[in-house]
């Protein structure tokens, strides 16, 4: 069972990176916790407290890159679905690369390091 497990373990999405900007190398992965799975961060900062990004309920397909920096449309302003809340923005601009996953042709999102913790905005849904 441990050899399955660890398997398991292997064969699911990594990435290291500066996600949160201070010149530190963090770690993204996404990690089994009851019955489903859970992105984390790993911040070089803050070595041994992981930051729980998203709850993933299917990890087939899920996917964790680097989003280069540029300006990017939410998926409100695509007018995909329902429209931008007044408190939701309608694009997100990156300075350095962020964290993005979302799953194989279906959806995007990034996690931008808000100084305290991972904020997530959809760009894709």
């Amino acid at each position: 069972m441990s050899v399955l497990l660890f398997a398991l373990a292997a064969a699911l999405p990594t990435l290291a990176g500066d996600f949160d900007g201070d010149g530190k190398a963090d770690q993204a992965r996404l990690e089994p916790r009851g019955g489903a799975h859970v992105l984390v961060v790993e911040r070089g900062a803050a070595p041994g407290k992981p930051e729980t990004i998203t709850l993933v309920a299917d990890a087939a397909g899920f996917f964790i890159a680097a989003q280069p920096p540029g300006t990017y449309p939410t998926t409100c302003a695509k007018d995909v679905g329902a429209p931008c809340a007044a408190d939701e923005p309608r694009k997100v601009e990156l300075k350095t690369p962020a964290l993005s996953f979302g799953t194989e042709e279906a959806s995007l999102a990034v996690a931008v390091w808000t100084g305290e913790r991972f904020a997530v905005t959809w760009l894709n849904d």
